[in-house]
C-alpha cells in the first residue's frame, strides 16, 4: 500500500506542477497581448516558444494518463 500511495503522491505533485506551468504560460500570453486585435502577436509567441509549449502539452497529457 505504501508504494501505491507514494506513486499517487508523485502523480499529484506532477499534475500540480503542470497546472502551475500552465498558469505561468497564460500570464505570459496575457502580457504579450494574446487575445488582442493583432493575432500575429500570438502566432509569433507560439513560434518563438514552440519547444516550451510542446513540453507543456506533453507533461499535461503524461500526467493525466
Amino acid at each position: 500500500m505504501r508504494k501505491l500511495q507514494k506513486m499517487g503522491g508523485i502523480a499529484a505533485l506532477t499534475g500540480a506542477a503542470t497546472n502551475l506551468l500552465a498558469l505561468v504560460m497564460l500570464g505570459t500570453l496575457s502580457s504579450k497581448g494574446y487575445g488582442s486585435d493583432d493575432p500575429g502577436q500570438a502566432v509569433a509567441f507560439f513560434a518563438a516558444n514552440h519547444a516550451l509549449l510542446q513540453l507543456l502539452y506533453k507533461s499535461n497529457t503524461w500526467s493525466s494518463e
